[in-house]
């Protein structure tokens, strides 16, 4: 007999097993209980289960017929937002897959699951309608049931559920936190290729292991580099081997810091607003190639960028 599991992936290791067991239990059995919080993010822990076997799990209990999951093993270089991009979907939808990720730093040979359409999954429980879940998740119940070729009202749970475009709002704390803070800060850039991540890596001139208090966006020459958020201009110009910098602060302690710029376009105490041109794509300082290095920072900590971003 079956405890009640605490989450969406220990749901789906206990339905894996009752769908290979000799006695099916129901679909009532597996069912969580969870807490939505004030931002409606539900919050729970994860349980192992194999790739290989959620994936099958998925599948057969997956009501939506034209989206397909498959495994993407994660390569050298590789991060979230580049894998979702390489698949036509966004990084809502990389986490609405993959509700046991505790952190949007990549790992190498780390198995993620992918969608073809960008949306989210959902696993209906006991007491779920279609009018709590397009409220829950701010989509339409007309697209709920085209998607997922619904012909009545009726939701059965146990099913999985595809919701088209939509946020996730099943995620471990950690990622939670991210969403909350989503939206104080946008790119510095548009496009761009992540070459360097923040926290410890081997310096690509030196060679000896540092913290890196930002991420790196190589771009060619000239690009335009935008102000992430409203701000006053505190700093401008060369700054060792960062080059020639541009350092904005923001409310509530925050403030970003832009190197490696060719040209900065604004001056000391100058306010700007978000995303106006402050400076354009460079080498300037100790650099391997042309990129912007862009940090955060509060009351002077420096944060991962991929919080907020």
């Amino acid at each position: 007999m079956f405890s009640l599991p605490k989450s969406l992936t220990s749901i789906l290791f206990a339905l894996s097993i009752t769908s290979f067991s000799h006695n099916v239990a129901t679909p009532n059995s597996v069912f969580p209980e969870y807490t939505p919080t004030s931002r409606n993010y539900i919050f729970y822990s994860e349980r192992d289960l194999t790739s290989d076997e959620k994936l099958q799990v998925i599948s057969q209990y997956l009501r939506a017929r034209e989206v397909k999951v498959k495994i993407h093993k994660v390569k050298p270089g590789e991060n979230f937002w580049g894998i979702a991009r390489r698949y036509g979907i966004d990084i809502n939808t990389i986490v609405g897959a993959n509700s046991e990720l505790k952190s949007l730093i990549a790992s190498v040979n780390q198995e993620i699951y992918i969608l073809n359409k960008k949306g989210v999954l959902h696993l209906v429980r006991e007491g779920d309608t279609l009018c709590s879940l397009s409220k829950l998740y701010r989509v339409s119940s007309e697209s709920i049931l085209h998607e997922n070729y619904i012909f009545n009202q009726s939701l059965t749970p146990g099913a999985i559920l595809f919701i088209p475009r939509a946020h996730p709002v099943e995620m471990a704390p950690e990622i939670a936190e991210y969403y909350q803070t989503r939206g104080i800060f946008y790119s510095p850039m548009v496009g761009g290729r992540i070459t360097s991540t923040f926290g410890y890596r081997i310096d690509p001139l030196g060679g000896g292991k540092g913290f890196h208090n930002g991420i790196d966006i190589a771009a060619p020459p000239g690009a335009p580099i935008y102000a992430s958020a409203s701000g006053r201009v505190i700093f401008t110009g060369s700054l060792g081997g960062y080059g020639k910098t541009v350092r904005i602060v923001h409310k509530d302690g925050y403030s970003t810091f832009y190197a490696h710029c060719s040209v900065i376009l604004v001056k000391t105490g100058q306010q700007v607003r978000r995303g106006q041109i402050i400076a354009r794509v460079g080498s300037t300082g100790k650099v391997t190639g042309s990129h912007l290095h862009f940090s955060i920072f509060r009351y002077g900590r420096p944060l991962n960028p991929f919080k907020f971003l």
